[in-house]
């Protein structure tokens, strides 16, 4: 009885429900690896420890953050202690995206995100492509270990999502981090 309602209110109504605390511990995270990936990058480097914390600081500092409880925000800091051990990048050039905005009609043609002949979208954490032509594409969970999800729909959308806007790509392979647990 609710689902409809809800996906009336959401997708129709444009009305959405004020995010819980493990979601917005998600985004936070999110945006601090976002911006780390894309630092990393842009700077050549393997890792930046420091950079992470100016960071991770500079996020916690933002509106992204306002209104977090405390118990939901001291989470954040083990969760990206976890992460810099995961985040190290002996050739940083395979780094392709961080939180890729991708969209692709009922044709598999690519199409902004926002647009409303969007027939799938995917938001992809990080998407590495090495010299043979490989693409990894790497999911950051932050919630709790969750058993049989390589198989999931989410992650098979993003393969796929790849595979129709990437075709030269040889393979494609899905990778997940549970930042939490540091693994």
């Amino acid at each position: 009885e609710e689902c409809p309602a809800k996906f009336k209110a959401e997708y129709i109504e444009g009305r959405r429900e004020a995010p819980t605390p493990p979601m917005q511990v998600g985004n936070v995270v999110h945006e601090i690896l976002d911006l780390y990936v894309k630092h990393l990058k842009d700077n050549q480097k393997q890792s930046d420890f420091d950079g992470l914390e100016r960071i991770q600081e500079s996020v916690l500092a933002s509106p992204l953050a306002a209104g977090l409880p405390f118990d939901a925000l001291s989470e954040v800091g083990p969760i990206i202690e976890n992460a810099a051990k995961l985040l190290v990048f002996p050739d940083h050039s395979k780094i392709q995206g961080s939180e890729l905005m991708l969209a692709v009609d009922r044709n598999w043609k690519s199409v902004p995100f926002e647009s409303a002949k969007a027939f799938v979208r995917g938001k992809i954490d990080r998407l590495d492509l090495d010299e043979e032509g490989c693409v990894t594409i790497t999911d950051y969970k932050t919630g709790r270990l969750i058993e049989g999800i390589e198989g999931s729909v989410q992650l098979g959308l993003y393969a796929s999502l790849v595979m129709a806007l990437m075709p030269q790509a040889k393979s494609v392979d899905v990778v997940l981090e549970y930042l939490r647990q540091g693994i």
